[in-house]
């Protein structure tokens, strides 16, 4: 974790990173839960809104704290979601 030197922005830690491919290429295991592409892109579209606190504090978490995250965005968002 570290701070891109130019623009200043927090880094992406493994775990988001991962989460991130997930959005890009179907579905993955993370902290033995899998995680679906949908599900990834929308916790990428949060994150990349998301101010830079919230973005440090998400760094922070570990693999099954981010899944929980994403559950808590389903809970929140889910309704929004049109298929």
């Amino acid at each position: 974790m570290g701070t891109i030197s130019h623009v200043g922005m927090p880094k992406a830690s493994k775990g988001v990173e991962k989460i991130f491919n997930i959005a890009d290429t179907g579905y993955a295991k993370v902290g033995g839960t899998v995680v679906d592409s949908m599900s990834a892109n929308l916790f990428k579209q949060i994150y990349n809104k998301a101010n830079d606190d919230i973005k440090k504090k998400l760094n922070k978490m570990n693999d099954k704290q981010l899944v929980n995250v994403i559950l808590k965005m389903w809970d929140k968002f889910g309704k929004n979601v049109k298929l």
